[in-house]
């Protein structure tokens, strides 16, 4: 897959939001806290929450494909950076629901 396509960005957003969903499962399973108030009830769930998320994706997606469509149209080869930030965002709930998880397997075992 050609990394300037935005196929590739779609599938890379889709793997960390399915990374995300995995590491909130895990982590309500092992007993902690769902800090957002919202997904609690669903959190114990992969399917619930996929169903919750899915619209939000479709919508992130969409907004993003028309923000990278518009910079390429000012400045060819400029349609990436509104994918990395998007990227760079949704990072942080896997890595951190994977540092939490770590520490609380630690704390387990020391």
């Amino acid at each position: 897959m050609n990394r300037n396509s935005p196929l590739f960005y779609v599938a890379l957003l889709l793997a960390l939001l399915a990374a995300d969903i995995f590491t909130t499962v895990w982590f309500t399973r092992l007993g902690m806290a769902e800090a957002n108030y919202l997904l609690a009830p669903l959190a114990g769930s992969v399917w619930m929450q996929a169903i919750f998320k899915a619209p939000f994706a479709l919508a992130l997606i969409t907004g993003t494909f028309l923000c990278s469509a518009s910079c390429d149209l000012l400045r060819p080869g400029s349609g990436k950076y509104p994918w990395l930030a998007v990227l760079a965002v949704y990072t942080l709930p896997p890595v951190y629901n994977l540092v939490q998880i770590t520490q609380h397997v630690a704390g387990a075992f020391g």
